[in-house]
């Protein structure tokens, strides 16, 4: 489309009386690829914070509680674990699981290190069966193994991604007589029952999540190994 414009002579003129101004117009291609643009990026932005968030540490709690605080060998040691989302929203997380006993022996207590004989340790995984949240131990016996090529394979801890409701509280109950346990100050893989590497004694439990590089920790609880 093209306007000409005659300009009076005694006013200095924005353009001359002969120059004419081209105005092009926008393809409506264009438009439609703008109005999608903003229409995408509103959808996106209204998105957002529906569905599943990932967690972080300080939007989880966790608490554990013991049908009976005396060990004894031959039975079962029940231990409760309370997960809350304390979070506003629906949430998802991977993360690692481990117990510790710590040696509340006063020649223990009294030192400002830690030596063999002083904390124990038991790594775990979480998966979800029958709809319910169940801790297993890491079993190197029992890892999954994952063929990459057909040459390569490679090998995991049963561990999933865990998804809780805005609110949601679970409870899952394990016997730590079930977990494989190693000294913390070893370097080995945690492959001993309970009551054939802890020796008696009063004991300190906790348990422990870890959750992008920071920890939550449950309270802590006195058992006796007897």
């Amino acid at each position: 489309m093209v306007f000409s414009r005659c300009v009076n002579s005694n006013v200095m003129p924005l353009l001359m009386p002969t120059e004419t101004v081209e105005v092009k117009m926008i393809p409506k291609r264009l438009v439609l690829i703008a109005l999608l643009s903003c229409q995408i990026i509103f959808l996106l932005n209204n998105a957002k914070g529906q569905g599943p968030q990932t967690i972080d540490a300080n939007q989880i709690r966790c608490s554990i509680t013991v049908e009976d605080s005396d060990w004894s060998k031959g039975k079962a040691a029940y231990v409760v674990i309370r997960l809350e989302n304390i979070s506003d929203r629906d949430t998802k997380f991977w993360a690692g699981y481990d117990f510790h006993l710590t040696n509340m022996a006063k020649e223990v207590t009294s030192r400002t290190y830690e030596r063999v004989g002083d904390g124990y340790w038991s790594p775990a995984g979480m998966i979800m069966k029958d709809g319910q949240l169940e801790l297993v131990p890491n079993d190197l016996s029992k890892m999954i193994l994952i063929k990459r090529t057909p040459r390569i394979t490679t090998s995991r801890f049963p561990n999933e991604e865990i998804h809780l409701r805005k609110g949601d509280v679970r409870q899952i109950k394990v016997d730590l007589t079930q977990f494989l346990w190693e000294d913390r100050m070893h370097s080995g893989w945690p492959d001993q029952h309970l009551f054939d590497l802890i020796p008696r004694g009063k004991y300190r439990l906790q348990f422990e999540i870890s959750i992008k590089e920071k920890k939550v920790a449950s309270n802590r609880l006195e058992v006796q190994v007897v």
